[in-house]
């Protein structure tokens, strides 16, 4: 795309008001519409139509017609526009109408006849209200009335010497007369009565001598009246047939054209039943139909393209990757089926500016712009299919290597089901696999590799899991977390200090928890090449970062550690290289728990025989055996770094069932003086609900002690501190422990 100077605003859906604004080339059908109008003169009124489809500019072409009527001077018509869909009601319709077209004449015609027509105008309005409301209501109560006539002839069963015996019949048709009484005397004898007030005035004209006397005062007139109603399609069948029947009924007047703007096909839908065809009745009443010409394809293209501009340009990261390529096949092979009118091309274009406004950070966007065009489509014109989308994000980012193989019956009929929910299905089927080409190969598409991940990473792709909530929620992390800063991370990893010390400076912002878990989206991006340096860093960082108190379900910034570690260990394809990294790393490390956690999913993974294990038993032996050398030379050397592990006790029984001997180290800090330290490590924590409250407990479970030390060594060594100097943590480690003696292993209260 092109850059332009063009200012782009959100654009309102609204009509242009006049030609400077037509961008389409619409003012010469505006001119020969507006000529129509002015050159009419007869005895009878003239009913144009202006027919079109909702969003094809009916309004538009309206606005300039009117704006060259009014330029006309003293040849132009007196114009009344009437919008019959602000009227709820059909009785309201005649008034308004009448009343509307009386404003009108009042405001150009101050002479006594246009005085005296306008006072015509509104009587009639409210005459013909009056009586057509009397017509229906009784057409409606009309079944009652027949009752009535019937019980009339059977009055003679009422003198009958037998008359009890047409009991439920008399109370039936009374009762009958009673409904009829009070509904149609509740609802229409107003009217009647407004009906009678209104013509027993003095010597008040009947509606057919007040409709003549209108006729010769419009006849009168060296302007005519142009009556415009837009927007018909939108009554309902009722209020549809009451405006087309009054176009009808008042057809004879002189001097009067009326402009209706609707759309064809509903207008003729709403007016069939079963005595005439939509299409006939309004033949008879239009003298002289106008079909909007359709918007050539270039035009509207033209428009959309310089929107799609003014919004891209605008951004400079958008500008440098937007991929002409990949938007050519989007457009051409799908999206350009939803352009079809202009109102569509003015509210897309208006949506997508504001989305793009929410994921700006620092002045840019971050976002791929081929793929927000496209998902923004989905989301304004299959909304169904958007929700789809949002509710499928683990199947449509994931790289379905084994899935290719045994699988592709299951995704071809997921991916069915989603585009099952559209409206243009064939578009989709397009756009779909352009958007997520992980997924092609299960339409009958290419199979693209588990290697793409990182040009998707790096191109911001919706397809990558790092980026496909950004499309859906449309908004870039309130917690300032931002692509730029995650990206940086990324290139981090190449050295293991680097990637340790920055992850170590964030955790000094309070954001570390944050960072982490939006950086599992981004491990496909790490290179595999930087395997062993971020292993290293990862090893060191899950056991100096501490597990802060998020609860039972959040996750802590070391278990963060531990599934980023176990994610970038499952994109290593080679169970071989990736035990020789992971041995590695672990050699060059301080830390124990990645290695422990390690050790553990393999196991589950052995157990079950699955074959995303990552290495064999053998292995894993090793892996074990290194693990225990470590913890036997830091239990030797750096007490301090397991007495301050928050994962002690999990540490010992690894230690343990791994073939080492924990419980000399364990019985030895016990007998050193260390005792409040052991304590404090075996102190656990769950939380615990009683009605509405929420409440932490804490307790020392004894048993887990007892595997470790000689419970009474622990209480001799209790018995020789001195309690007057202890921390808070200490004194509810020292108390945790004397209930588990008195309790055995309940929680403490």
């Amino acid at each position: 795309m092109t850059a332009t100077n063009d200012n782009h605003a959100f654009s309102a859906d609204r009509p242009i008001h006049d030609i400077s604004q037509d961008d389409l080339g619409r003012d010469k059908f505006a001119a020969s519409l507006a000529h129509a109008l002015l050159g009419w003169s007869g005895t009878d009124s003239l009913v144009v139509s202006l027919n079109g489809k909702w969003g094809s500019g009916k309004t538009s072409i309206k606005n300039m017609a009117l704006e060259l009527i009014k330029e006309k001077g003293d040849k132009k018509l007196n114009i009344i526009e009437f919008n019959p869909w602000e009227w709820a009601a059909q009785d309201q319709i005649n008034t308004a109408l009448f009343k509307e077209i009386s404003k009108a004449i009042k405001l150009v015609d101050k002479t006594a006849e246009g005085k005296k027509l306008a006072a015509s105008l509104t009587k009639y309005g409210k005459l013909l209200s009056a009586s057509e409301s009397v017509a229906t209501k009784f057409y409606n109560y009309l079944p009652i009335l027949a009752g009535a006539t019937w019980f009339a002839c059977l009055a003679p069963l009422f003198q009958d010497a037998n008359w009890s015996k047409y009991t439920g019949v008399k109370l039936t048709v009374i009762l009958s007369v009673v409904i009829l009484i009070l509904k149609w005397g509740g609802i229409s004898l107003t009217k009647w009565g407004e009906l009678l007030v209104e013509q027993t005035k003095g010597k008040e004209l009947s509606i057919l001598e007040l409709k003549n006397q209108i006729k010769k005062l419009l006849a009168a007139r060296d302007k005519p009246l142009l009556i415009v109603m837009d927007d018909i399609d939108r009554l309902t069948t009722p209020q549809l047939q009451m405006v087309f029947q009054l176009v009808k009924a008042n057809l004879d007047f002189p001097n009067v054209v009326y402009l209706l703007l609707f759309q064809r096909d509903l207008v003729e839908a709403k007016l069939s039943d079963g005595r005439q065809q939509g299409r006939e009745y309004i033949e008879k009443i239009i003298q002289v139909p106008f079909d909007i010409p359709s918007i050539s394809r270039p035009k509207l293209e033209a428009i959309l393209f310089k929107k799609l501009d003014s919004i891209i340009s605008k951004d400079t990261v958008l500008s440098a990757k937007f991929d002409q390529n990949r938007w050519a096949k989007l457009y051409r092979g799908g999206l350009e089926h939803y352009f079809e009118t202009l109102r569509n091309v003015h509210r897309y274009t208006s949506t997508l500016s504001f989305q793009t406004a929410l994921v700006k950070n620092d002045s840019y966007a971050e976002i791929n712009p081929v793929d927000l065009i496209a998902i923004e489509c989905i989301r304004v014109f299959e909304p169904e299919v958007f929700r789809e989308l949002t509710n499928n994000k683990e199947f449509l980012t994931a790289n379905d290597d084994e899935a290719y193989k045994t699988n592709k019956e299951v995704a071809t009929s997921q991916l069915n089901e989603i585009l099952e929910k559209g409206n243009n299905k064939k578009a989709l089927k397009t756009i779909i696999p352009n958007l997520f080409p992980n997924k092609a190969w299960a339409l009958g598409g290419l199979r693209y590799g588990h290697g793409f991940s990182d040009t998707y990473f790096k191109e911001l792709r919706v397809c990558h899991t790092a980026y496909f909530d950004r499309y859906f929620q449309f908004s870039i992390p309130t917690d300032g977390i931002s692509h730029s800063k995650l990206t940086e991370l990324v290139e981090t990893t190449k050295n293991s200090d680097s990637f340790k010390n920055t992850i170590l400076a964030i955790k000094d912002t309070d954001q570390l928890r944050t960072t982490l878990s939006y950086f599992e989206d981004y491990v496909e991006a790490i290179p595999l090449s930087n395997s062993v340096e971020f292993l290293t860093a990862l090893m060191d960082l899950a056991d100096i970062v501490e597990d802060d108190d998020v609860g039972q379900i959040s996750f802590s910034a070391s278990t963060c550690i531990i599934r980023i570690t176990l994610w970038f260990l499952s994109r290593m394809q080679d169970n071989a290289s990736r035990f020789q990294d992971i041995k590695s790393a672990f050699q060059r490390s301080t830390g124990l728990r990645v290695l422990e956690k390690i050790i553990l999913h393999t196991e589950d993974e052995i157990k079950e025989d699955a074959p995303s294990a990552f290495f064999d038993e053998a292995a894993l032996d090793t892996l074990k055996s290194l693990f225990v050398v470590k913890i036997n030379a830091i239990s030797q050397n750096d007490s301090d770094f397991l007495l301050r592990h928050s994962s002690l006790v999990s540490l010992l029984f690894r230690w343990l069932r791994f073939g080492g001997n924990p419980r000399q180290w364990v019985q030895s800090q016990v007998d050193n003086g260390n005792i409040l330290k052991v304590l404090c490590s075996f102190v656990s924590k769950s939380v615990v609900s009683s009605g509405d409250k929420v409440r932490d407990k804490y307790y020392i479970r004894l048993e887990y002690l007892e595997e470790f030390a000689n419970i009474e060594s622990v209480k001799q060594a209790i018995a020789n501190l001195d309690v007057a100097y202890l921390t808070e943590k200490e004194n509810q480690a020292l108390t945790l422990f004397k209930d588990a003696l008195e309790e055995g292993n309940r929680p403490h209260k």
